[in-house]
């Protein structure tokens, strides 16, 4: 997993200061994924777009994601800024907002 993270850097993907520590989550997650048999896929890079088009085709239920771009590109329900160490964060379904 850690040549993914390094490619994706190297590629632009933006990072924050704690890399060690998102990618030792990441790969845990990946890894309970694959052992539970959950089918997920990964957006490398910027992929808002991608991810609304998935998720209108009923692909995703909910999508997480760093900020709440994805609302304006029409997916229903998004769950943003997660604190990594509580592991909350804010779900924001597009029902909501009238």
């Amino acid at each position: 997993h850690e040549k993914k993270f390094k490619a994706a850097k190297k590629a632009g993907a933006s990072w924050h200061e704690n890399t060690h520590l998102q990618s030792a989550i990441i790969s845990s997650l990946l890894t309970t994924f694959r052992s539970e048999k959950i089918p997920f896929l990964v957006a490398p890079y910027e992929a808002d777009g991608q991810l609304a088009f998935l998720a209108q085709r009923g692909y995703f239920d909910l999508v997480v994601t760093e900020d709440s771009d994805l609302i304006g590109h029409g997916t229903r329900s998004i769950l943003y800024k997660i604190n990594e160490e509580t592991g909350e964060g804010i779900l924001l379904q597009r029902s909501d907002l009238g």
